[in-house]
């Protein structure tokens, strides 16, 4: 499939961009309140915080509520690059992470330990590198340009009320935000043909045998 790039001007839009670098930066487990069937727990990152529920806010677990929140480097060795900080996703989790889908009674905290979480990490970036290294990823997301408070325009009409003791109209001081925050919503093998499951799979962390932590 083709790439199809974001405009210029994102107001709102959708993109996929073929041959993809992805590197894992970083990692933390969190627990959420959703262990819906269905449920791929993206977008836990809002307001500077993590939420306690993902947006389907499902009340029946049925499956593991542990996440797992990445920061990604995406790149196809030109110009463009993408920073994805608070990535989550059950689906990536499942295919690029772990052996086994988690157990539903695995928690946040069976990761505080740093030898499992680096152990973790180093088999995620095994697993990133076999890919990268047969035509990499295809990512598929959305961008959407927010609207922030003109600062400068707030100041005067702050000036205003003082001098005149009138309301002022916050609304009128809502401008486009200069930075694009990018949502990734699935991440694929570019080239599916060239991955073998079997070797895949034995990069993969294997939460029922004890791991070596090898170089990354």
């Amino acid at each position: 499939m083709p790439d199809v790039p974001l405009p210029a001007e994102v107001v709102y839009s959708g993109f996929r961009t073929n041959n993809m670098t992805v590197q894992v930066l970083s990692i933390a487990a969190v627990s959420t309140q959703c262990g819906g069937a269905m449920c791929d727990k993206q977008d836990l990152y809002r307001n500077g915080r993590i939420e306690s529920k993902c947006s389907c806010i499902s009340n029946i677990q049925r499956l593991c509520i542990t996440k797992i929140v990445m920061q990604l480097w995406l790149n196809n060795g030109g110009e463009e690059q993408m920073l994805i900080n608070d990535f989550t996703s059950t689906w990536f989790m499942n295919n690029y992470m772990f052996k086994e889908r988690l157990g539903a009674h695995i928690r946040a905290s069976y990761f505080s330990n740093p030898d499992i979480e680096d152990e973790l990490l180093s088999c995620t970036r095994k697993v990133m590198r076999y890919i990268n290294d047969r035509g990499g990823f295809r990512i598929i997301g959305w961008a959407k340009r927010g609207m922030i408070q003109n600062q400068g325009a707030t100041a005067q009409q702050d000036q205003g009320q003082q001098r005149y003791e009138q309301p002022t109209n916050q609304g009128n001081n809502m401008v486009e935000n200069a930075d694009v925050r990018l949502h990734i919503v699935r991440i694929d093998p570019t080239h599916p043909e060239n991955i073998v499951m079997s070797e895949l799979n034995d990069l993969k962390y294997n939460m029922g045998e004890p791991q070596s932590l090898g170089s990354v």
